[in-house]
Formats: structure tokens, C-alpha cells, sequence
């Protein structure tokens, strides 16, 4: 059964912001860290991803020693 959500807030990944914090660590510099392919840690920096892997989540949150909560934020949509 799909899920039809019509409410006004989405899941973003800060992802982008982190890896700035972290001396503008590269895509490709967490993808060795982490062992994760670099498409996926691409969609996350981009914010494109519309599925997240609980492994990937704890392997990033591990490489950039953050929170699950640092790295994925619920905004409100603007509409």
C-alpha cells in the first residue's frame, strides 16, 4: 500500500552544510569514509534523494560525528 502524504512539511538533509563544517570535505572524500557509493552521497548533498538507508544515515552520521538529527531536518513547505 503506497503512502499518499499531502501535508506541508518535508524531510531535508543538511548534508551539504555538514560536509562544509567538516573543511568542505569533498563527495568523493566521504564516499571513501564511508564505504557508500558517491550517487548516493550526491543525492543527499543535493538534496535529491527521496528514499534514505538507515545504514547510509548512521554510516555519514559516523564520518562527519553527527547526529541523525544534524543531518536530516522536517521544514515546512512553502506554498
Amino acid at each position: 500500500m503506497a503512502v499518499d502524504y499531502t501535508g506541508n512539511r518535508v524531510v531535508r538533509c543538511r548534508l551539504r552544510q555538514l560536509m562544509g563544517i567538516h573543511d568542505n570535505m569533498r563527495i568523493s572524500e566521504l564516499a571513501e569514509k564511508t564505504g557508500l557509493q558517491r550517487n548516493s552521497i550526491s543525492a543527499m548533498y543535493n538534496n535529491t534523494a527521496t528514499r534514505y538507508d538507515a545504514k547510509s544515515i548512521a554510516a555519514v552520521c559516523d564520518a562527519l560525528n553527527c547526529e541523525v538529527g544534524d543531518l536530516l531536518v522536517l521544514e515546512e513547505v512553502e506554498e
